[in-house]
């Protein structure tokens, strides 16, 4: 991640039309944010500047919309990966 393109947002709602198809990944502490619980918005494999950030997962939690469906994270992905969203 990068954190001089990161637009932070307290709710991913609003911002899921601007995807085709979007995808939310929920990172502990990446190097970047080495503090803090991280849920980035994708559209598909590219990236968007919107970030939620937050000290607790619980609280990165409530920034994601009902709607979308919660997939463990896969053997091979980063170690900072948590989750996924779609």
């Amino acid at each position: 991640m990068n954190s001089n393109v990161n637009i932070e947002i307290e709710n991913f709602q609003p911002y899921l039309r601007t995807c085709k198809l979007p995808i939310i990944t929920i990172y502990k502490k990446p190097i970047d944010f080495s503090t803090s619980y991280v849920a980035r918005l994708w559209d598909i494999t590219r990236w968007t500047p919107y970030i939620c950030k937050a000290p607790t997962l619980k609280e990165v939690y409530k920034s994601i919309p009902a709607q979308l469906t919660r997939l463990e994270r896969e053997w091979d992905d980063e170690p900072h990966i948590i989750e996924t969203w779609i």
